[in-house]
């Protein structure tokens, strides 16, 4: 899945602020959603972080902090959501209606937070004032709103509608809508039971808030809606009807559902996901960057991802990485890391830009996986293509990369290389008597006393069955070779112990000189 992609569809289509604060004096923003600019006109991460410039409780009406706090406070305590309508005050200085909707839950982490969701409501609660205000003002309103008006009996039958209403539900009028629909409880609700719900909050509070249904238009199709309602009463106390708006919040509902999916996405996936900021400040992590690195999310939001680097990544490559997410917005490739516990790591990472309507940087988003293994693999596959499996000595094909770099530092220094190869006498015997295991552990014992006689820049290599090759660049003359060929020939002739047995082989050696012989 493209994760930019999916975060940059739910950033646009949101209609409010998600959030995530921390319980405590100023409701610390730990996560914003970038709805916060369209709601507030701050930037979100002015409010993230115990470091942020502002905060949502300077930014909220002073007359309503203490109601906002007890409300909440009274939620967490009984363990339940809460609905609260309140002021805030925008960067320009006007003030607005917001509605949350939230509950206090435990973090990665375990510890308590909030989580929520806030949207502006000022032209709601205009309405509403509005309506109170004059009959002749609330009947223009009525006609003219465009969200769905409506009053109803107790049995389900609508006394009122607005066009909006019909509109809303696919009727051509709200007289039409008023005929045809009779039965609220039977034709408008999907869900079972949600007619009684609605009844039994607004007979005991006196209205509903934010109630959202999913509902049924007139041409069987699906639509969701949110009800604010209030019972109205006359003079004497006596019930008149119910009285309230709906708002079509489909839209709102698909870019909830949007975002459960990413959270869903970004909280089970197996890969790291780490995002930053513009200024390439770490605002959030998922559980597998916590479970690969060891580092809580406290430990990092806020800070450069510089802090998880172990030093020897190239500078280049650093380099390179930010010119290709300049020029192309993406870059992928190998950095290495350093775990919380000081153990450094190879990992792949893939990072993508998120930029706004105007194309400019807001995001950072980083998918990284732990590559240790791979590269462990990759040496061992190395090893294996290079090396001969039962000696551990360099293979035929390792042998001439090492002879080309040898006889090349023997021309450019003007010296000397004598090139041995050696096959051993009696070792078809010995393997074909006593066994391919037998004949295993001579060759072994042989490549170990060959390595044992040479100097440590000489090249000992197997070419295959009993054969093995012995270079030795820089001699001094032919005379120096002979002397080590000798004394090969002796080690190689002292007695082997071969499953239990005393067995003895000795090395026929041809020897050639480069520059002399070619």
């Amino acid at each position: 899945m493209d994760h930019s992609r999916v975060l940059d569809t739910l950033v646009r289509n949101l209609e409010g602020m998600a959030y995530r604060c921390l319980h405590d004096a100023h409701w610390t923003m730990v996560f914003v959603s970038q709805g916060c600019r369209e709601l507030t006109g701050h930037e979100a991460h002015e409010f993230v972080g115990t470091d942020s410039t502002t905060s949502w409780e300077t930014i909220t009406h002073p007359d309503d902090r203490q109601r906002i706090r007890a409300t909440i406070e009274e939620a967490i305590a009984a363990r339940r959501r809460f609905t609260l309508q309140y002021r805030i005050f925008c960067r320009s200085g006007e003030m607005k209606w917001v509605s949350e909707h939230g509950v206090a839950i435990e973090d990665e982490a375990g510890n308590l937070v909030i989580e929520g969701f806030i949207e502006d409501i000022t032209s709601r609660r205009t309405t509403l004032e509005a309506l109170e205000q004059a009959e002749m003002r609330y009947r223009h309103i009525f006609e003219h709103a465009s969200e769905g008006i409506f009053q109803s009996t107790r049995d389900g039958h609508y006394l009122a509608a607005n066009p909006a209403l019909a509109r809303l539900y696919g009727y051509a009028s709200a007289d039409e809508l008023i005929a045809d629909l009779a039965d609220i409880d039977r034709r408008l609700y999907v869900q079972a039971g949600r007619r009684d719900d609605f009844l039994r909050q607004i007979e005991m509070t006196g209205e509903v808030s934010n109630f959202e249904s999913e509902v049924f238009r007139r041409d069987g199709s699906r639509l969701w809606i949110s009800e604010n309602a209030h019972t109205v009463h006359d003079a004497h106390g006596n019930f008149i009807c119910y009285e309230g708006t709906v708002q079509d919040i489909s839209e709102r509902k698909q870019a909830e559902e949007h975002l459960r999916l990413l959270a869903m996405v970004f909280s089970n996936s197996n890969e790291a996901i780490i995002v930053t900021d513009a200024d390439n400040r770490i605002v959030a992590t998922n559980p597998a960057f916590t479970e690969l690195t060891g580092y809580l999310p406290e430990d990092v939001i806020g800070r450069n991802p510089r802090i998880l680097s172990a030093g020897n990544t190239p500078r280049e490559v650093f380099t390179e990485m930010w010119e290709s997410l300049r020029r192309n917005g993406a870059w992928q490739g190998e950095l290495w890391d350093r775990r919380k516990n000081g153990e450094a790591y190879p990992k792949w990472l893939s990072i993508s830009l998120v930029r706004d309507e105007q194309g400019q940087v807001r995001n950072h988003i980083g998918s990284f996986i732990d590559i240790s293994e791979l590269k462990a693999t990759q040496e061992r596959i190395r090893h294996l293509a290079h090396h001969d499996t039962l000696t551990n000595l360099p293979n035929r094909f390792s042998l001439l990369e090492k002879l080309e770099q040898a006889v090349a530092f023997c021309r450019r220094k003007q010296m000397q290389l004598a090139l041995m190869l050696i096959d051993l006498d009696r070792f078809k015997t010995i393997n074909d008597t006593l066994g391919h295991h037998a004949g295993d552990e001579l060759l072994v014992e042989v490549a170990r006393r060959l390595l044992g006689t040479v100097r440590e820049s000489d090249i000992v290599a197997r070419l295959g069955g009993d054969e093995f090759v012995v270079a030795l660049p820089g001699i001094g003359s032919p005379d120096d070779a002979a002397h080590l060929a000798d004394k090969i020939a002796r080690e190689i002739s002292l007695p082997y112990l071969i499953s239990g047995q005393e067995q003895r082989t000795s090395p026929s050696i041809g020897i050639c000189l480069f520059p002399d012989d070619g």
